[in-house]
């Protein structure tokens, strides 16, 4: 049983972003990037976060149609994550995980995929390090340069284009990353597809990051399934499970 490929696709989406944040600060490409490379460096190192804090991302994208489709789509998604514990949330898709297990609810499907082992999400959330090396073998910065006039205030914006390897395999051929050059902080990316892909471009907004995020805590992957006599809760009653551990049982 493998995930929907538009499930998949959306959640490494906003991942992916990430990465590409850190790949490109790594690199060291251009005097423009320093504060979002001191920005990127120092999220990235906080990691995990510890017992007691949850770190939470509200982003939203919008996806322009290409030559194969007429359909504008728009996604509002929302990220916590607390130590050994993940959260995610949008309107159609809802993922539980900690160390035990995890879970994937897939609302217009009535349908709950429940897996055992926390590795069963690998191909969901990608390699980190992997992924950071592939950028940087397949892309180069174009530019990075203000939006308006070259105030501290305004956002800048950096294009990095990709090789013929990515062109032909993803469709993909530039992102675009807007920021703040004061702080680093990021604003959007924009995923620029080849002419002929399904999607014309993908953008991302960033709304909301917070590494002290007060307002939430996250529960075991199972409490946001069952209850406590292990029936489905009220919510999801009428929902199929699909139980991809044969051992494991509610």
């Amino acid at each position: 049983m493998k995930y929907p490929i538009k499930t998949i696709k959306t959640i490494k989406i906003s991942l992916g972003c990430l990465l590409l944040l850190y790949s490109m600060a790594a690199s060291g490409q251009g005097h423009c990037l320093e504060k979002l490379k001191q920005y990127v460096k120092t999220t990235s190192a906080m990691g995990e976060p510890p017992k007691g804090k949850v770190y939470y991302m509200h982003y939203s994208m919008d996806t322009a149609p290409g030559k194969k489709t007429n359909v504008r789509q728009h996604t509002e998604s929302k990220i916590y994550r607390g130590q050994h514990r993940l959260y995610f949330e949008s309107e159609k898709v809802q993922i539980y995980q900690d160390l035990k297990e995890a879970f994937l609810v897939l609302h217009p499907l009535k349908r709950i995929i429940w897996h055992k082992d926390r590795e069963a999400l690998k191909q969901v959330i990608p390699d980190m390090g992997r992924q950071q090396e592939w950028i940087l073998e397949h892309s180069a910065q174009q530019y990075c340069r203000p939006l308006n006039d070259d105030k501290e205030e305004n956002p800048w914006q950096a294009k990095l284009t990709m090789d013929e390897t990515v062109r032909k395999e993803h469709g993909v051929k530039a992102l675009l990353i807007d920021f703040r050059k004061a702080t680093g902080e990021p604003l959007k990316v924009t995923t620029l597809y080849e002419d002929g892909h399904q999607y014309l471009r993908r953008t991302m907004y960033y709304h909301q990051v917070d590494y002290d995020y007060r307002h939430k805590r996250i529960g075991t992957a199972r409490s946001y399934v069952f209850s406590k006599n292990n029936t489905l809760l009220p919510r999801l009653q009428g929902y199929e499970l699909i139980v991809l551990d044969p051992e494991q049982n509610p």
